[in-house]
């Protein structure tokens, strides 16, 4: 069986690493629509900085999810944040959070959290894999004498003769090629297709604004903790962590902070620009750490993420998803069907629908 994934987010590499040695899987091409792996587990470097600007560590009690990152990949460069995360509320007062809740190892790789797709992939022996880097997918299409799937990327490019797509894009954007795409026998049915792209539509998701405030000064030395995380949601910052906590991140004498604003603040400054936001946001990080000198960053960057969270869980193992859709050969995975974004619930999900595939592939 030929499988595309469309998508190298960290659901759709662990079904890729899943199916390593299957011996009816036997060739996976991964379409990515950015120049990198992991999707929102993502890293950038600048300045001489490692900053994950997505999602900022990962750690699991799932005895398989810590076999694969304990045992079964590399552990090289695999470090532990051993600060706390701490709490505040709409005041901004930060405070110790729950610290029997905390006390999970909080991982994270030395060249930054992308590291765990790179791995995965890795993992796979080379000539089962192919991955196409900048190719964003705008539909797909079988024919149904055929059997055969056919991705239309937005630039026109046609791979074709997958026997199966394993969909990893966040529930709105899967809805919109299921809906743009075209399936004969679907056709023929009538509403198979709009009645899956109305399942997928249901997904809702939050959006994020993250800040990166670079300082050519050592100035979270005396913080004691790593973030701190707002538990009301009526703060404008949702989320703060010190990027310097993290081995191997921040060059000595310097400092990074990572500040995620809420939902209702990036909703509505998702269209400005980071020049027009950057002043209130450093505003609003000196007050909430109540210092003068963060309002001054030597650098910064920003990554607008409007698929950030999903607040909503779709089950793909059932209904029309089990049944016309994976008939066809067509599955999907991310982390709206485990309705939180966390990096090893991605992996679960993604090794969930890996057995799905391998069923279908029989």
């Amino acid at each position: 069986m030929r499988l595309a994934i469309v998508g190298a987010g960290v659901s759709g590499l662990s079904a890729a690493y899943a199916l390593r040695a299957s011996k009816s899987v036997t060739q996976i091409e991964v379409f990515e629509k950015s120049r990198g792996f992991s999707g929102r587990a993502a890293t950038r470097r600048k300045n001489g900085a490692s900053y994950d600007h997505g999602a900022n560590y990962f750690y699991s009690e799932d005895p398989l999810i810590r076999d694969i990152i304990l045992n079964q990949l590399p552990t090289d460069g695999l470090v532990v944040i051993s600060k706390p995360v701490f709490v505040f509320g709409e005041s901004g007062e930060i405070t110790p959070g729950d610290l029997e809740r905390d006390r999970g190892e909080k991982w994270v790789y030395q060249p930054g959290i992308s590291q765990i797709g790179k791995l995965l992939v890795a993992a796979v022996p080379a000539e089962r894999i192919k991955v196409h880097f900048e190719k964003r997918v705008a539909s797909l299409e079988r024919a149904e004498r055929s059997a055969r799937w056919t991705l239309v990327t937005t630039t026109g490019d046609r791979f074709g003769d997958f026997d199966g797509v394993l969909v990893t894009a966040p529930a709105p954007q899967a809805a919109g090629l299921v809906c743009s795409g075209s399936v004969e026998s679907w056709a023929e049915a009538g509403s198979i297709k709009q009645a899956l792209g109305a399942e997928l539509a249901l997904g809702t998701y939050n959006t994020q604004i993250t800040f990166v405030l670079g300082y050519d000064k050592k100035l979270t030395s005396e913080l004691p903790y790593y973030a701190a995380v707002n538990t009301d949601r009526k703060h404008d910052i949702a989320w703060l962590s010190v990027e310097d906590d993290k081995e191997g991140h921040v060059a000595g004498g310097n400092s990074v902070l990572i500040v995620q604003m809420a939902s209702h603040w990036s909703t509505a400054n998702y269209e400005h620009s980071l020049e027009d936001l950057l002043p209130s946001v450093t505003n609003k990080v000196s007050v909430l750490l109540a210092g003068d000198q963060w309002k001054s960053p030597s650098w910064s960057d920003v990554q607008k993420w409007r698929f950030a969270l999903p607040n909503s869980r779709i089950d793909t193992s059932r209904g029309i998803f089990a049944t016309s859709a994976a008939q066809h050969g067509l599955f999907f995975t991310g982390d709206y069907t485990a309705e939180r974004g966390r990096v090893t619930l991605a992996m679960a999900a993604g090794l969930q629908v890996a057995s799905k595939i391998e069923e279908f592939a029989k």
